[in-house]
């Protein structure tokens, strides 16, 4: 979590300086992804971090 967290302003950084809408597309998708990831491991974590046990069912 500490990683998506960090990379957050980061990407915002990045797309503030993007010159080119191609480029601002794929570090906003990035972004998003980068939001969701941490969305998922809270809850995960939330739910005792059980998702690695689920992968094996």
């Amino acid at each position: 979590m500490k990683l998506e967290t960090d990379l957050v302003p980061r990407y915002e950084w990045l797309i503030g300086k993007v010159e080119d809408q191609d480029s601002g597309e794929v570090l906003n998708t990035a972004l998003l992804q980068t939001r969701m990831h941490y969305v998922m491991f809270d809850h995960a974590l939330r739910m005792g971090g059980g998702m690695g046990h689920m992968m094996g069912r």
